[in-house]
């Protein structure tokens, strides 16, 4: 499904068209983030208003909405990020000041699962482990980002001594992460890490390497190629990221006997099979390190890119790839499933910060 803000109101319908509904926000202005639940029927969905007492202050609220009633439970009325349906429940998870929280959406309770913090720190971006029965999430600590998972069954959680860039779950019990050029994949029982891929380079096997281009190539057979992977997301039997990569190329002499050096750059959307072969180009424009969303049953992908615009600069929008990624209109943003086992703070407007 994939979703549009405009006064009022939020526009929801499938990459096709063939379902859509209007949600009405019920004079809310501003939408944090959103995720569907498994059948496409029930939006959970964060609002922040600006409120004024003695000073200008924020508030969030989590809500549940009825796409074909109307109907709506509000779960939450203070801080909270990134809720996250668990597949095949009546669950939702997401992140507030200070913990990890369930909620009950029938009966409307909610449960502290996890205690990341004893002071306000902000939320955590949370991951859906492919069972539904737990999470992942990346901690800021003073050297990055460390990834976290907690079981929902036992309420344990734990953060590993692994700092990251970007993350997801391989299977239910090993997380991949992203960390400059290479892929590691974490086993959460043990806690330790082996590696998955760790250049580039290890991809440039005879009839692979050349599918993603002459430009792509040479990057990747350059002798002094710096590369850094940026996002990552499993889908099915396949492994999507962004990267990017700059090597340097001999020029032209810029005095006798000085030769000159030319450095050139790649960006873009790569996937690879799990078993590291069969790698594909999927887009060539800078990946912006803020997800990779599959929609439409997996069939197509949404990704944020950075794209000039004339005078104007640089700005931020959303990119289709797949099927049906000509077809959705300018102005649209995606709107993901549970299933799909993805973070939840997917923005929601054209591009990230558009109101």
């Amino acid at each position: 499904m994939i979703c549009r803000k405009r006064e009022g109101f939020l526009d929801i319908r499938s990459v096709s068209g063939g379902v859509a509904y209007e949600v009405d926000l019920q004079g809310e202005s501003t939408v944090l983030s959103a995720m569907l639940d498994d059948a496409g029927e029930r939006l959970a969905i964060v609002f922040r208003r600006v409120e004024q007492t003695e000073e200008w202050t924020t508030r969030e609220s989590l809500v549940v909405i009825c796409l074909a009633t109307g109907e709506r439970r509000v779960l939450w009325d203070r801080f909270a990020m990134g809720p996250v349906w668990l597949p095949g429940q009546d669950r939702l998870a997401f992140s507030n000041d200070e913990a990890i929280c369930v909620a009950e959406v029938s009966s409307g309770r909610v449960a502290e699962v996890y205690r990341f913090s004893e002071e306000a720190r902000g939320g955590l971006e949370l991951c859906v482990r492919p069972d539904g029965h737990g999470l992942a999430f990346l901690q800021w600590v003073p050297q990055g980002r460390r990834v976290g998972v907690v079981d929902l069954d036992t309420r344990q959680g734990r953060v590993y001594n692994v700092c990251c860039l970007s993350h997801c779950w391989w299977d239910a019990a090993t997380v991949l992460f992203v960390l400059g050029p290479r892929f590691e994949l974490l086993d959460i029982h043990s806690g330790k890490s082996r590696p998955f891929l760790a250049n580039l380079a290890e991809l440039d096997k005879p009839g692979v390497v050349e599918v993603v281009g002459k430009r792509w190539v040479q990057a990747i057979r350059a002798k002094d190629v710096v590369t850094d992977l940026t996002e990552v997301a499993c889908l099915g039997d396949r492994v999507y990221f962004g990267a990017r990569a700059e090597f340097a190329v001999a020029g032209r002499a810029v005095l006798p006997f000085i030769g000159g050096t030319r450095y050139h750059g790649v960006e873009g959307l790569l996937s690879v099979a799990r078993d590291r072969t069969d790698l594909r180009r999927h887009l060539d424009e800078q990946i912006v390190p803020s997800g990779i969303v599959p929609i439409n049953e997996g069939r197509t992908l949404a990704v944020i890119v950075r794209r000039r615009h004339g005078r104007k600069g640089w700005r931020e929008e959303w990119a289709f790839v797949g099927e049906g990624a000509h077809d959705i209109p300018r102005g649209f943003a995606p709107l993901p499933r549970a299933s799909f086992a993805l973070r939840g703070g997917v923005y929601v407007a054209g591009y990230p910060g558009q109101e």
